[in-house]
């Protein structure tokens, strides 16, 4: 009996084949690790673009002398053809549509799945 174990296990241990924990050098991962490592360094300098093209914008903007923070923000006429720029309109029609939005998919999602 002590014999066919051992037999047995030496059979297991021919069979066997030891892992290797150390890294080995693979040209498609480093490939696929550069491309993802250079999307990732785009997207942030695009991200950089857009956000200094837009204040560059504002800045224009804002520096008009007929346009002020205060007209703009408290204003409720929309009007750049004849000079008047309140955002007051539009922000209060974009907040009425997201709560419409969220009255009707609310009781969708409500309540969450069980797990």
């Amino acid at each position: 009996m002590k014999e066919e174990t051992l037999k047995l296990k030496t059979m297991e241990a021919k069979n066997f084949r030891q892992f290797d924990l150390r890294r080995k050098l693979r040209a498609g991962e480093s490939i696929i690790q550069a491309l993802l490592f250079l999307a990732g360094i785009l997207s942030v300098f695009v991200t950089i673009a857009i956000v200094y093209e837009l204040g560059k914008e504002a800045m224009l903007f804002f520096n008009d002398p007929d346009v002020t923070l205060g007209k703009f923000l408290g204003t409720t006429k929309w009007q750049p053809g004849i000079g008047q720029y309140g955002i007051w309109a539009l922000v209060s029609a974009t907040l009425v549509t997201s709560f419409i939005a969220i009255l009707i998919s609310l009781p969708w999602g409500w309540p969450p799945p069980s797990t």
